[in-house]
């Protein structure tokens, strides 16, 4: 589908859309949402025409840029219209000009240079904060209009009259503000002064006004000093933190754009002197971070139906995931989530653990997907359902996070070489055991996800274990690659220790993501937790030693 927007006057937008409509365009002005536009005619090369009535009441200041977007789509339509000049923007926004007068107790008038696709408007008058009268200005269809000779081809004239209530022909007098419903700008002749007949009186109420004005004077001058005390609360809590977050990203993409330039210079000995790129980084829930989309700092950050968070990290190797949260609108709201960088999804492997609330999702991301200066971006999106188990309106979150986790894959060969405490168990293990010869493990829950380096790109992975927790977990061991696939796994148990060795094939990468699926059982005695079989370790062994 290909849309142009073509023109916007006197109220309504006009365009066209080549191709079959599949979704509803939504128009927006500087970023404020005009609404959807309908279809007014189908061509017959199948070209279809809209327009859209834009709302009265828009206050916009030049140049307004006018987008589009399709519902459904996560994307904005390439065709713009931009009003460059405050003249171009009252053309778009005026729907009709018109005037108003009193006479014999009516308020008389008409509206003029009207845009018949801007129909119904409607007249409102209103006196002292409240609608004392109001009409609605329609084609009528057996009528004839006189229309004007431009190709615009406007209505010249639609005349009306509006009937008075008695309380406002009394001898008190009365200021009416006479306009289009929504609009604030009033018409020709607006306001209506209806005053009372003795100079007196004229002259006391006056003294009234005057008076009142003093208060409402005194009022605002008391009320000065908690105003802006409170506004700049509102600057330095919301506004301010905000603002630094997006100079510390600059300024981070600025000092890593001058290390790459600098290294890129010959005989400079950056290597001796600059920092080393981190190797990884997180973001926790009560921590600062350069991001958006997130509720205030607090055990648990929640989002909407996305947020983004951007790190730091080295860019010359590929970088594990790792996303750990407590809550969720729903059990669905983790199964659809999509984690994505640079508009790319990832394969991940998501968790839930319902005793608890918890969930993590684990990926591997490509280091072509990261910036040369260092930059990850991660875009986290989930659906958020409109209604509550109960039937009532949610509260428009889907996801509570904890601590986003990323590391380089070199970490992961430090941790199968520098200790022994199975820290590639990303997730979905307990805490780590140590069994009567000493040897540690790690308790597996129903599912978990493990980081194995590979040294060359042929071998296989053995896998073992000192126990399984029952045969029912024997015999539903399976594994799964997030991010390859696996050729063949062969399993066997010498007396209570088991062990899987994983042919791979089309790894992507240097490290593998490797997903163990039991079935578990909970413990009796008071243990509390899922049980399926005891990871004791993991080796890489290449085709020449096996």
């Amino acid at each position: 589908m290909v849309v142009s927007i073509e023109s916007a006057f006197r109220g309504v937008i006009y365009g066209r859309i080549a191709g079959v409509v599949q979704f509803g365009l939504e128009l927006s002005a500087n970023g404020l949402s005009l609404g959807l536009v309908s279809i007014t005619r189908v061509a017959a090369n199948g070209e279809s025409f809209f327009r859209l009535k834009m709302p009265t009441d828009m206050l916009l200041e030049a140049p307004v840029t006018i987008r589009g977007r399709f519902v459904g789509l996560d994307c904005e339509i390439s065709s713009s219209l931009i009003l460059r000049t405050q003249e171009e923007v009252a053309q778009a926004l005026t729907v009709a000009d018109g005037h108003v007068s009193v006479t014999a107790g009516f308020l008389v008038g008409a509206l003029t240079n009207i845009n018949p696709d801007a129909l119904p408007l409607t007249i409102c008058a209103s006196m002292r904060g409240r609608v004392i009268a109001r009409t609605k200005l329609n084609a009528e269809p057996n009528r004839k209009y006189d229309i004007d000779n431009t190709e615009n081809r406007l209505i010249e004239a639609m005349p009306f009259k509006l009937g008075l209530p008695l309380d406002v022909l009394d001898d008190r007098g009365a200021i009416i503000s006479v306009g289009i419903e929504g609009s604030a700008t009033q018409l020709t002749g607006a306001p209506v002064f209806i005053s009372i007949a003795f100079g007196e009186e004229f002259a006391r109420r006056l003294m009234l006004v005057e008076e009142q004005l003093e208060a409402v004077t005194a009022k605002v001058n008391s009320e000065q000093n908690s105003i802006v005390s409170g506004l700049i609360d509102q600057y330095l809590r919301v506004i301010v933190p905000r603002v630094d977050a997006i100079v510390g990203l600059q300024r981070t993409a600025l000092e890593r754009q001058m290390m790459a330039l600098w290294r890129a210079m010959p005989v400079n000995h950056f290597e001796a002197i600059a920092p080393a790129y981190e190797r990884q980084a997180h973001f926790r829930s009560g921590m600062p971070f350069i991001g958006y989309g997130w509720t205030e700092t607090n055990r648990v950050r929640w989002f909407g139906r996305q947020a983004f968070v951007a790190f730091e990290i080295s860019p010359e190797e590929d970088v594990i995931f790792l996303v750990e949260g407590v809550g969720a609108a729903s059990p669905k709201a983790v199964e659809d989530c999509l984690f994505s960088v640079e508009n790319k999804n990832l394969e991940m492997a998501r968790f839930q653990d319902s005793a608890d609330g918890s969930w993590s999702a684990v990926g591997l991301v490509p280091r072509q997907f990261i910036t040369s200066d260092g930059l990850l971006s991660l875009r986290i999106r989930s659906e958020v359902d409109q209604l509550t188990k109960e039937g009532k309106p949610s509260n428009g979150l889907s996801l509570g996070v904890e601590n986003i986790s990323v590391f380089s894959t070199s970490i992961v060969r430090e941790w199968y070489t520098s200790n022994n405490d199975l820290t590639y168990c990303l997730a979905g293990f307990h805490h780590l055991e140590k069994a009567a010869s000493g040897e540690p493990f790690r308790w597996m829950s129903g599912d978990g996800v493990v980081s194995v380096p590979m040294e060359t790109e042929r071998g296989k992975i053995i896998i073992y274990g000192p126990m399984i927790y029952s045969e029912r977990a024997e015999r539903t061991f399976s594994v799964t690659c997030v991010n390859g696939n696996i050729k063949s796994t062969e399993f066997t148990r010498d007396g209570q220790a088991w062990s899987a060795a994983v042919h791979l094939e089309g790894v992507e990468g240097r490290v593998v993501l490797l997903r163990l699926t039991a079935q578990s059982s909970v413990p009796e005695g008071g243990d509390l937790r899922s049980l399926s079989i005891a990871l004791g370790g993991i080796e890489f062994i290449t085709d020449g030693d096996v």
